[in-house]
């Protein structure tokens, strides 16, 4: 039994055997404890890769909000463009119109001055002037009362 013995405490668990087996244990301690390492450090890559993918969709959503309000403003401003330039060409035939009718008042206006010009000739050619002339009196004034008489009198003195 004695050789047994020894066999049994070489061979028992809570021989040298079992020490020498225990070293294997740390190894695999150790190999818990990196991979409870590597663990850790993938759940943070993955947070941090979540919380980038977030930043990029806000983002992405504040860039399309963006847009979308940069066309709205060109529109408007295509808009406002339109309109004005509407009321604008309104406006020019307005003015239009109206420079048209002054030109027809000018032209009118000279033609009639020409005409009165033109009568005028005519009759400073004809005798007719010349007897409506001959009928006023030379020297002759107007009459006047004579209180407005002495006042002008006096005035001119």
């Amino acid at each position: 039994m004695g050789s047994s013995g020894i066999n049994a405490e070489y061979m028992g668990s809570s021989g040298i055997n079992a020490e020498y087996m225990g070293s294997s244990g740390i190894n695999a301690e150790y190999m818990g404890t990196k991979a409870e390492e590597s663990t850790a450090k993938a759940k943070r890559a993955l947070a941090m890769l979540q919380k980038r993918d977030k930043f990029n969709k806000e983002l992405q959503g504040n860039w399309k909000n963006q847009l979308k309000q940069m066309e709205k403003a060109v529109l408007m401003c295509a808009d406002i463009q339109k309109r004005d330039r509407l009321a604008f060409q309104e406006e020019l035939k307005q003015k239009d119109a109206q420079l048209q009718k002054l030109r027809l008042y000018i032209e009118k206006s000279t033609s009639l001055y020409k005409q009165r010009a033109q009568s005028k000739s005519k009759l400073a050619n004809s005798g007719i002037a010349k007897l409506r002339d001959a009928r006023r009196r030379p020297g002759k004034t107007k009459k006047r009362r004579p209180a407005r008489a002495q006042a002008l009198a006096a005035a001119s003195n």
